[in-house]
């Protein structure tokens, strides 16, 4: 069974969906795969810190139960030819909190994307995290324990194997190895570190 970010990778890699994200970030679509693979990955990780203790994972757990139940993933290419980047940024918010600008500058530097460009990308695909984060919970049963445990497991594979992201990359539609590797390895040092599961 594929990982929660796995399955995020494959619904974004399919039907040229970085064509169309490119034509909202003003940036190539090779670029638009970089930037998907670090980010991805990036906010995972941040989501499972966020639920490592209860408070965090109960208002989690809330809030996909609410608002993403995951019919957005039904047409990915469809959503992010108009994508909800106010409501992205609300997620982001959540999410990152403080750290949210510092997070879209290091994914702009990694990647040649513009800042501003980091931004509405990351903002763009949050609801679809969201929205795979509520499908897991609701095919899974999760209670608030179990979706900090899922996604406690998703960040430990990301944060362990950095180099992992190459698979990611080639998912979305890149080249695996290279450049893009070497890239995502050492942006995955210097951005997961600050979002291990365990503090």
């Amino acid at each position: 069974m594929p990982s929660l970010l796995e399955s995020l990778a494959g619904s974004l890699g399919g039907s040229n969906v970085a064509d169309v994200i490119a034509k909202h970030v003003n940036a190539d679509p090779q670029t638009v795969r970089k930037g998907l693979a670090i980010a991805l990955p990036l906010l995972v990780a941040a989501l499972a810190r966020n639920a490592q203790n209860p408070q965090g994972a109960a208002a989690l757990h809330q809030a996909v139960q609410r608002d993403h139940d995951g019919s957005v993933l039904d047409d990915v290419k469809g959503y992010m030819s108009n994508p909800n980047v106010t409501d992205g940024q609300g997620i982001l918010g959540h999410v990152l909190g403080g750290e949210q600008t510092a997070a879209q500058t290091q994914v702009s530097q990694a990647t040649g994307l513009s800042t501003a460009g980091a931004g509405t990308l990351m903002a763009s695909i949050a609801p679809l995290l969201m929205g795979a984060v509520g499908r897991a919970q609701q095919q899974g049963g999760l209670n608030p324990s179990g979706l900090s445990s899922l996604l406690g497991s998703e960040a430990s594979a990301i944060t362990q194997n950095p180099a992992a992201l190459g698979s990611i990359t080639q998912m979305l539609g890149g080249q695996q190895g290279g450049d893009v590797g070497e890239t995502l390895v050492a942006a995955g040092k210097s951005l997961f570190s600050k979002f291990r599961h365990h503090e």
